[in-house]
């Protein structure tokens, strides 16, 4: 048998903002993809997707104005469970003390598909105040003697 729960949205925006939408906020980190998108005057001609990068402490900058680029596809479809069994046809125990055997795996939480940067989840509309969704596995053996 094979059980799949799929959840999602679509036609949705979100903003990203706070400590890990702004770059250097408070004189903090900065994303991966901030830095590759960014703004490069050695190479003014590129179309950056991340303005300009500037250290200003906790001034509102250039990296914290607000303006739709700070608006993104918040559409998701996330895959939340996935569960395949198999159980043993009964002709294979007929001449065994065990009546039946089921053997399953599952996960949770293993895919979600959405236009986010890395490391955002879309599902949270928030300011970046959130722990990762936790994808778990399950393996598993059902006996009935």
């Amino acid at each position: 048998d094979l059980n799949i729960f799929l959840q999602g949205v679509a036609g949705v925006n979100g903003k990203l903002g706070g400590f890990s939408g702004w770059a250097l906020w408070s004189e903090g980190n900065i994303q991966k993809w901030q830095m590759e998108e960014a703004f490069d005057p050695e190479n003014p001609t590129r179309y950056p997707k991340y303005p300009r990068l500037a250290n200003l402490g906790n001034a509102t900058g250039v990296n914290t104005q607000e303006s739709d680029f700070w608006i993104r596809n918040a559409s998701y479809l996330r895959v939340k469970n996935i569960q395949l069994g198999y159980t043993l046809p009964k002709s294979i125990l007929k001449n065994t003390f065990i009546q039946n055997v089921r053997f399953y795996a599952a996960t949770e939480n293993p895919f979600t598909f959405h236009s986010y940067p890395e490391g955002w989840d879309p599902e949270i509309n928030a300011d970046d105040r959130f722990y990762p969704v936790l994808t778990n596995y399950t393996f598993g053996l059902n006996l009935k003697f």
